[in-house]
């Protein structure tokens, strides 16, 4: 499997969770690792909680002015939403690239 992608966004592990895919932006290259099987994971490197398993498809490359056809499935309410909080966890970016990340297995919620 392929390194794991993490959502600390809740807006999108939320959605992505709910709807079974979501579309999300992130700023290092993520090409080498579309097309494949990753693990879910929420925290740190070191420090993580497993949320099931996903299918990654890379997109396209964008900016933060031209995602707009994908806010309603990114688990952000605007446009606007979306790129604040991108703008907050990254900074200014010129070129992030669009994935597609669609839910392959959910976490175990069984309590054992």
């Amino acid at each position: 499997m392929a390194a794991p992608i993490f959502f600390n966004v809740p807006e999108a592990l939320d959605y992505l969770l709910k709807h079974g895919f979501v579309y999300t932006a992130r700023v290092h290259s993520e090409k080498n690792h579309a097309e494949r099987l990753r693990t879910i994971r929420k925290g740190s490197y070191y420090n993580f909680t497993t949320h099931g398993n996903v299918f990654v498809s890379f997109i396209r490359e964008c900016n933060s002015y031209d995602i707009e056809e994908y806010v309603e499935h990114s688990g952000f309410d605007s446009l606007e939403e979306w790129r604040t909080t991108l703008t907050r966890i990254h900074g200014i970016i010129p070129t992030m690239d669009l994935l597609k990340a669609e839910l392959v297995q959910k976490p175990n919620t069984k309590k054992e």
